[in-house]
């Protein structure tokens, strides 16, 4: 009677075990992953911009079927830049997600050089917002995530109104 509690017991124990070292694994992935992407949005410092190109597309129709598209530089004052570094530094990180590359269409995108050599663009394709940047593991090694944020898409939307044959979106 004693061996079958013995066993019992023992089997209980293992269980636990396994349902424990199952249950630490998954916490371990999930702060694993937390930590990449802290790691991946790094806020930046107006100080350490030396130069800001912005840019977008413009679709337009050429008659008879054809189109043209036009990447057209755009002017944004020191006020727009200031607003975009403080929406871009607030994203929180549950709204960054790593990527493996920039997927569609970009329709806009602003382009800032630090003042280190390094550059991260935050780009626009009409549903995501893309960064690239080659200064968080060096210059040569460009990472690319997504990143959320309302104000940052309603400046886009905003920059990008009438881009495509007069209209806001494709159809």
């Amino acid at each position: 009677m004693a061996n079958k509690y013995l066993r019992v017991s023992f089997l209980l124990i293992m269980i636990i075990v396994a349902l424990g070292s199952v249950f630490g694994w998954l916490k371990y992935k999930e702060n694993k992953n937390f930590m990449i992407e802290l790691l991946l949005h790094k806020p930046i410092s107006k100080n350490d911009i030396k130069d800001t190109k912005a840019s977008k597309v413009i679709y337009k129709s050429m008659g008879s079927g054809m189109a043209k598209v036009e990447h057209v530089e755009i002017n944004i004052t020191e006020e727009e830049i200031n607003k975009l570094i403080s929406w871009f530094n607030s994203v929180p990180v549950n709204s960054v997600h790593e990527v493996g590359s920039v997927e569609g269409s970009i329709i806009a995108g602003i382009v800032l050089d630090m003042r280190s050599g390094s550059e991260v663009r935050i780009q626009y394709n009409s549903i995501n917002i893309y960064v690239t940047r080659n200064d968080i593991k060096g210059k040569g090694i460009y990472i690319k995530y997504i990143i959320e944020h309302d104000y940052i898409r309603e400046f886009f939307e905003g920059l990008t109104k009438g881009y495509y044959f007069g209209r806001d979106k494709v159809a």
